[in-house]
């Protein structure tokens, strides 16, 4: 009976023993179920996962990493920061989309085209707009379909000037390249068609924040309206940066060539001269 009762004893220190056991690891679970959950939601976390979205154009992810921020810490400072941050991303985001609009109804006007003959289009199209600058009495025609006004899109762009005397002038061609690493420009180069057109521009400009910026502008000349009549006229266009080290080719999209002819058009229907 004694032995009995030393068995029974036992069996319930060590049961005993087990459950100790047993919620201790079960509230260490817990405690790491917390600490991956705060990793991957955590205020800190999820305000640079909006970041790193907006900074890469994914700025539906933005938006939705800013809203799960300000849902779960409302009271915290990145919850403060994101706030700010989502109107930024809010108007980024409505750019992107009407861009994409655009480029949707260019792309259904050329469909049903037997050949991309961007001479039919119409220039209303390329949504011509201009800037008064009143320190130089000047007015300057752009396309909002450049790339100018999208800040980290490469490409090719033309626009002018218009003084207070109705005197066109100053025809400009600026070339921009987007990347995440340095070329450090030294020439352009495009293929149109088959046939290699060299540019080398007279400054290149650098500049930096979340990519680096790399462009060139300046007036248009003989060399450069051979390059520009040629862009407009091809099916397809490449242009390759050539650097101190290494090189990039991008194709110029229609959008692009789209505006440059417009940009001319609108010069020329305004008396510019284009002899050059």
């Amino acid at each position: 009976m004694a032995f009995v009762l030393i068995i029974t004893t036992v069996c319930c220190a060590e049961n005993e023993s087990s459950k100790k056991d047993y919620e201790k690891l079960k509230r260490e679970n817990e405690r790491l179920k917390e600490e991956i959950k705060e990793l991957k939601f955590g205020a800190e976390k999820l305000y640079k996962d909006a970041e790193f979205y907006y900074n890469n154009k994914e700025y539906e992810k933005a938006k939705k990493a800013i809203n799960l921020l300000v849902r779960k810490h409302p009271t915290s400072s990145q919850a403060v920061l994101g706030k700010k941050l989502l109107s930024v991303v809010e108007e980024a985001l409505k750019t992107q989309t009407e861009q994409e609009s655009k480029d949707k109804k260019l792309s259904e006007a050329l469909d049903d085209k037997s050949s991309m003959d961007i001479h039919t289009l119409p220039p209303i199209m390329a949504d011509i707009t201009t800037t008064y600058d009143e320190y130089e009495k000047i007015t300057w025609y752009r396309s909002k379909l450049t790339p100018y006004y999208f800040l980290g899109t490469t490409g090719i762009s033309v626009y002018f000037a218009v003084n207070d005397g109705n005197k066109v002038s100053n025809l400009r061609v600026s070339v921009q390249y987007y990347a995440k690493n340095w070329l450090f420009i030294k020439k352009y180069s495009f293929s149109t068609n088959g046939k290699i057109f060299n540019y080398i521009p007279l400054e290149v400009k650098r500049d930096h924040d979340s990519s680096i910026q790399e462009w060139s502008d300046e007036e248009v000349n003989k060399t450069t309206y051979e390059i520009i009549k040629a862009i407009i006229n091809s099916k397809t266009t490449k242009i390759k940066f050539s650097g101190e080290n290494y090189c990039d080719e991008k194709e110029i999209i229609l959008t692009h060539k789209i505006a440059i002819k417009d940009v001319l058009d609108a010069y020329r229907k305004l008396g510019g001269s284009l002899s050059f």
